[in-house]
């Protein structure tokens, strides 16, 4: 059990620290800081991963590959588990790309910070978040990005 001086600390607190975590995360990728080596071919390149396996291992609903991160809605089917699809795509692309870029070193972050949607209200903010965020990092007409809306109708239904 965690604890501060005051107490242990609760889950609504530990909850909180972790949403204001997620939004200073998000907010400082949104700001395109950091190796922003995903434009053009490496950009599609990472676009075509994702999709490669769609319908296959698991279901995607949108997507958005940023210069510095990526964005995937989607739902692993019971054969394939999250941390196994992660690990397929980033160590995939992160070869490809740094071939493609004659670079070498790390790609992505070790880890990765997933969300379970739990309702059809959270479903839809996540992914309008998903695809809006080029332009909220000032990229216009970013074609990186992409949503299944017949997929998303049927799971909100």
């Amino acid at each position: 059990m965690l604890r501060t001086r005051s107490g242990p600390i609760v889950a609504a607190q530990l909850d909180l620290v972790h949403r204001y975590r997620r939004r200073l995360i998000n907010r400082t990728l949104d700001l395109n800081l950091g190796s922003c080596v995903l434009h053009g071919d490496a950009a599609a390149f990472v676009a075509n991963a994702i999709m490669y396996f769609d319908t296959a291992r698991y279901d995607l609903y949108a997507w958005c590959v940023m210069p510095n991160h990526a964005h995937v809605v989607f739902s692993c089917d019971s054969r394939h588990a999250l941390d196994r699809v992660l690990h397929s795509w980033k160590s995939y692309t992160a070869n490809r790309v740094n071939e493609l870029l004659y670079r070498s070193g790390t790609l992505w972050r070790e880890d990765y910070f997933d969300t379970s949607v739990r309702d059809t209200k959270q479903l839809q903010q996540t992914i309008a978040y998903v695809l809006a965020n080029p332009e909220k990092a000032g990229l216009k007409e970013w074609p990186y990005r992409a949503s299944y809306p017949e997929r998303i109708a049927r799971v909100i239904a």
